[in-house]
């Protein structure tokens, strides 16, 4: 796993934000990537350096010496690599996204900030309306329980309304969720899922599989009980 040194990326990082914002807007959409990083010399002029000196900023505060960043730190040019991130990270619109799921699921701590770097609040303190929001049930929100407490019908209600931009990602994106090992294929489409429903059938008994139904994951958090 890769991670950036958050020292090398102040260094690395001549321009500042208020030259960045008054260059040519040409890579506005741009994030910073694994390539990027690689390159010697400043970063190129993209929209994402602004997120990642921030990311920076706010890791240093807390006495974090490393950071990791996805676009930055997942080389995407090598298969075996993308696997190994895929498979060892759990992985407004970022609520709704189905690779932020793990993300919002794995890390021990986590705090929000708003769009101007202000901190918002802890993520066990926006836990209930969290849970509200994405129907994960907020005991894993509070880290109080294991995934493997919940059934699989549970966990695939959570990704439900989710979106990914590519197809299969529908079910890359659940690996950490079950703890599944699977090799990617892109261009295989819908099967993907596919796959990953037999390999969950192959590596448990739960057949909840069948018949999981967010709706009903939701009235049973409601009435403060779950179902396994």
């Amino acid at each position: 796993m890769w991670l950036l040194n958050i020292k090398d990326v102040v260094q690395k990082q001549k321009l500042t934000l208020e030259e960045f914002n008054s260059e040519d807007q040409g890579h506005k959409q741009d994030e910073v990537s694994f390539e990027d990083c690689q390159n010697e010399g400043q970063f190129p002029n993209k929209a994402g350096i602004e997120k990642v000196s921030n990311v920076c900023k706010k890791a240093s505060e807390e006495n974090f010496q490393y950071i990791w960043i996805d676009t930055c730190c997942i080389n995407k040019n090598s298969s075996s690599e993308l696997q190994e991130a895929l498979n060892s990270m759990y992985r407004c619109r970022w609520m709704t996204r189905g690779w932020t799921l793990q993300e919002l699921i794995s890390p021990a701590y986590m705090d929000f900030y708003d769009m101007d770097w202000s901190f918002i609040a802890k993520r066990e303190i926006l836990a209930e309306t969290i849970a509200e929001y994405t129907g994960i049930h907020i005991t894993i929100l509070r880290h109080e329980r294991a995934l493997s407490e919940f059934s699989i019908a549970q966990r695939m209600s959570w990704a439900a309304n989710r979106h990914t931009t590519r197809v299969e990602d529908r079910a890359y994106s659940l690996f950490g969720i079950f703890d599944v090992h699977m090799s990617l294929l892109y261009g295989e489409g819908s099967n993907a899922f596919i796959r990953l429903q037999e390999e969950l059938i192959k590596k448990s008994t739960d057949h909840s599989i069948l018949a999981w139904d967010r709706d009903i994951e939701l009235k049973d958090a409601q009435n403060g009980r779950t179902w396994q």
